[in-house]
């Protein structure tokens, strides 16, 4: 079976289970995978790899999604990531002396990281793991220290550059080493402030549904019984995607002359199209000049989100003249914000001085935003 059979055979299981939803979100998440592969084998000097964010309410089957994904890639190539540690990072060792033995940083190790909520990546009172975090999810590269790895013996050196030389394992000094990470991470949640997140808009595709996800699907998904994948397609599956190194012939990319003249085009959006084309391109499927510029276009509008919400409140602020919170909640309440979301914007505008405040003649404890 080729790639293009696989991908198709692969969509259909989600989509016989989980609907258009499922279909959406595969469609994503495959694209992902090959971005990974193309990272990995061609190794690009810019990022193709593609980080995916599912986002829906909650029991709205994200982590069946991403366990369903696991099966098909094999549990020898994935990872469920709940926290980034010191040892996750630098790696450690094992034995003493000449026995001793470099066991490489866990990021390395695994081509495929999952969190079923990535808020549990994101709450942590430790800013600067969380900074580590974004940068690996970005550029990837990483150079850090462990000092045991002093007493590893020059063969043993050079036997780990080896084996991880994909990764650009690279012993620097006595006691330090740098690595580059091509791995994906595929996540979900329902907290409607990553859609606003401008750290999480550049590192992630942020997967939204496209339809209504309403009790009519509920119920058409749960009415029909679990159609489980086939072993035989797991086993061709994982087998194709990690275990034969399929290349690309070419990584050019012609991007449509019209995007040139969409607004607020930016390099970001023009990489992000590439590894939208390229990771198609591996699983054998051709993209129209229509399907780039739709995709750019979402992904704007992905980009744009934060400072949207921003203008429309201040917008209605300015409309109303004076505006208390729990007004300015009503007005968002449609946008699928949460509160702490609209608090937190709330006081970035009040620190950046884009609106006046002012309490509440009739109750002191209530602020009032009033346009400057």
């Amino acid at each position: 079976m080729n790639r293009t059979a696989l991908y198709n055979a692969v969509l259909d299981n989600f989509e016989n289970n989980y609907l258009w939803w499922g279909r959406q979100a595969v469609k994503a998440i495959l694209r992902a995978l090959a971005s990974q592969r193309i990272q990995e084998l061609m190794m690009p000097p810019y990022r193709v790899r593609t980080h995916i964010l599912l986002y829906a309410p909650p029991g709205w089957v994200k982590s069946c999604f991403l366990t369903l994904t696991m099966l098909f890639a094999g549990p020898q190539n994935c990872h469920e990531l709940s926290k980034v540690s010191e040892p996750f990072l630098r790696g450690s060792t094992i034995g003493r002396g000449k026995n001793m033995e470099f066991v490489p940083p866990y990021v390395i190790q695994f081509p495929v990281f999952y969190t079923p909520e990535i808020g549990r990546l994101t709450n942590w009172k430790d800013i600067d793991m969380v900074q580590t975090w974004l940068e690996l999810l970005e550029d990837g590269v990483f150079s850090t220290g462990l000092l045991k790895v002093a007493s590893l013996s020059t063969k043993k050196r050079e036997n780990a550059e080896k084996k991880y030389e994909r990764h650009g394992l690279t012993f620097t000094g006595p006691g330090s080493f740098a690595y580059v990470c091509r791995f994906v991470h595929l996540s979900a949640t329902y907290n409607s402030k990553y859609l606003g997140d401008e750290a999480m808009n550049s590192r992630y595709e942020i997967v939204t549904p496209n339809g209504d996800l309403n009790g009519n699907l509920a119920g058409d998904m749960c009415e029909k019984d679990p159609i489980l994948p086939d072993v035989n397609l797991i086993k061709e599956f994982t087998k194709t995607l990690f275990e034969e190194e399929h290349k690309l012939d070419s990584m050019e990319v012609n991007v449509p002359a019209e995007l040139r003249d969409v607004r607020d085009v930016s390099p970001r959006v023009y990489r992000n199209v590439k590894s939208y084309v390229l990771s198609r391109r591996w699983w054998g499927l051709k993209t129209t000049k229509e399907e780039i510029l739709l995709y750019a276009k979402e992904m704007m509008k992905s980009h744009r989100r934060t400072d949207r919400i921003e203008d429309q409140i201040l917008l209605f602020v300015e409309d109303q003249g004076e505006a208390t919170a729990e007004d300015i909640l009503k007005f968002t309440k449609e946008l699928g914000h949460s509160r702490s979301w609209i608090y937190k914007t709330l006081k970035n505008l009040e620190r950046n001085g884009a609106v006046q405040i002012q309490r509440d003649p009739n109750d002191m404890r209530r602020k009032l935003y009033k346009p400057v």
